[in-house]
């Protein structure tokens, strides 16, 4: 995992038309600052872009994944954890973009093992789950609820106690 721990792997960037190699890899590029650019990642820096698996025969097959490594770990954390807006930036734009952290086949199936178990558990009727830490849990209160419900309770005594 030291070897993957700063990279990510973009999916659903649209395939290159170029037919020469480094044309295509230009384009991935610009593709690649045009999202970080979109997801508010100006300032990050990226030590290479690779194209995975081999090039497509048929146009309407789905686009080979990106690998990116980044110069840190902390970068890579940004870019994750901003990937989330990528739902509202990207509108008009062709096909849906997902950006997860390299793993291992292992780590792969280990987490698809997790994702059918939360998609059973919401089938049969469990509302408010997530994955955390290798298991399926209820997902918390927000902080705003408890404090609500608190202050709600506080208030008849303070007035009973103040009259």
């Amino acid at each position: 995992m030291k070897r993957r721990k700063n990279n990510a792997v973009f999916h659903g960037l649209q395939e290159p038309a170029a037919a020469d190699a480094e044309e295509r890899k230009t384009e991935d590029e610009l593709q690649i600052m045009s999202l970080l650019h979109d997801i508010d990642c100006d300032d990050i820096s990226v030590d290479s872009v690779i194209r995975l698996g081999r090039i497509p025969e048929a146009d309407d097959e789905k686009p080979r994944p990106i690998l990116l490594r980044f110069p840190s770990e902390e970068q890579k954390n940004k870019v994750l954890s901003k990937s989330k807006n990528l739902k509202t930036t990207r509108v008009g734009r062709i096909g849906r973009i997902f950006i997860h952290q390299d793993l291992t086949p292992k780590q792969r199936e280990c987490r698809r093992k997790l994702v059918d178990k939360l998609k059973q558990r919401i089938t049969n009727g469990e509302t408010n789950l997530m994955i955390w830490n290798g298991n399926v849990v209820q997902r918390r209160i927000t902080k705003a609820e408890p404090r609500e419900t608190v202050a709600r309770n506080i208030q008849p005594q303070d007035q009973e106690t103040s009259t």
